[in-house]
């Protein structure tokens, strides 16, 4: 057996029932009331499919098989996805965000590069990538365009390089043309304000760079993660921009809520960046970021919770935000996952059995 990382996952399981995995807790109790999504069923797919790669455990397989028939399901005639679906399995709307669109592109090109799944797996995957692959290029929001780019680099390496290249490439000068055309000598961003998950802007970019050396991707790509360090590495920590009035230009910048999707965007665009261009500077800047999780932040707390493995919503001017949603616990796994593939996790972190299979991990 392939040893597996030694997360604590009782909260992934809890949150996860034979539909797939639920939006949102009430503390660390999953809330029937707000249903599921396919962003979270995507994100929890990403993760598994990880976890996957280091153990093929058959536990892990079926959660696999639980969030990619979600994703199966929430597939519209037209190839694009709906999103909210309520506890009695019905979706509520025919189609879903672009984010959520994007985000099922990411999942399922990650899914079909994980080694030894089973064929059948593998047939489901590429029937949904051929549904919806005419529907990438008509992306206009730019994280979805995002989302999108990364899941194409790993079907470029797996599935279909000729229309995976050329969609990367469609995506990424649009984003390349966004960005210059907003940018200036002092705020070096797609638009006038700052919002969420701003790490996978730049991570997208590295990502598209390894299939289209174009080396206008690269330059933006550091000049946008070096702005983003003069906004959020300024006290030695990770200070996220809160998501209550976000950062406008030319105005203050919202300390409060602090939102986990946000560290976890900045640790893959900053371990990205050290693959790409091996300055160090950046590994030592992904492991600030994942510390983010352990207490290395404005209320020196951790949001990591000892009982579940659970990561809490969030730190709000008063402190964390108790609950333990599916989103915040898909950013603490991805970014563990990708310390530990750093090798950034300290010893006082990092389990030292090295030979735990995927259920005495769990």
């Amino acid at each position: 057996m392939i040893p597996v990382s030694k997360l604590k996952l009782d909260h992934l399981l809890n949150l996860t029932d034979c539909t797939g995995i639920m939006q949102h807790c009430k503390y660390c109790v999953p809330d029937f009331a707000t249903g599921y999504t396919t962003d979270d069923n995507a994100r929890a797919l990403i993760i598994a499919s990880m976890l996957y790669s280091k153990c093929n455990d058959e536990q892990v397989l079926s959660l696999i098989i639980k969030y990619l028939s979600f994703l199966h399901y929430g597939l519209n005639a037209r190839g694009r996805w709906k999103n909210f679906m309520n506890f009695q399995r019905q979706f509520i709307e025919e189609e879903g965000s672009e984010d959520s669109f994007g985000r099922s592109i990411w999942a399922l090109g990650y899914l079909y590069s994980t080694p030894n799944l089973p064929q059948g797996v593998l047939d489901l995957d590429s029937y949904l990538i051929k549904k919806a692959m005419h529907n990438i290029d008509k992306l206009t929001a730019y994280r979805a365009q995002a989302y999108s780019i990364v899941g194409l680099t790993y079907l470029y390496n797996f599935f279909d390089k000729v229309s995976s290249k050329k969609l990367i490439e469609k995506l990424s000068d649009k984003l390349s043309k966004l960005y210059l055309a907003n940018k200036s000598q002092s705020w070096l961003w797609f638009e006038d304000i700052i919002t969420y998950a701003n790490g996978i802007l730049p991570y997208s970019l590295l990502k598209a760079y390894q299939v289209v050396p174009n080396e206008s991707y690269l330059k933006a790509s550091l000049e946008i993660i070096d702005f983003l360090d003069s906004l959020l590495l300024q006290k030695g920590y990770l200070k996220l921009i809160g998501c209550n009035g976000w950062a406008v230009k030319g105005k203050p910048i919202a300390q409060f809520d602090e939102q986990p999707i946000d560290a976890a965007d900045m640790v893959l665009a900053y371990s990205e960046a050290y693959k790409v261009t091996g300055d160090i500077q950046y590994l030592k800047k992904a492991e600030i970021s994942f510390k983010w999780f352990l207490g290395l932040n404005c209320h020196s707390t951790s949001l990591i919770s000892a009982d579940t493995g659970g990561c809490y919503d969030g730190l709000t001017k008063s402190g964390v935000n108790l609950n333990q949603g599916a989103e915040s616990l898909f950013a603490y796994i991805i970014s563990y996952l990708l310390a530990e593939e750093n090798a950034i996790i300290s010893p006082d972190i990092q389990n030292e059995d090295k030979d735990a299979t995927f259920e005495e991990a769990v």
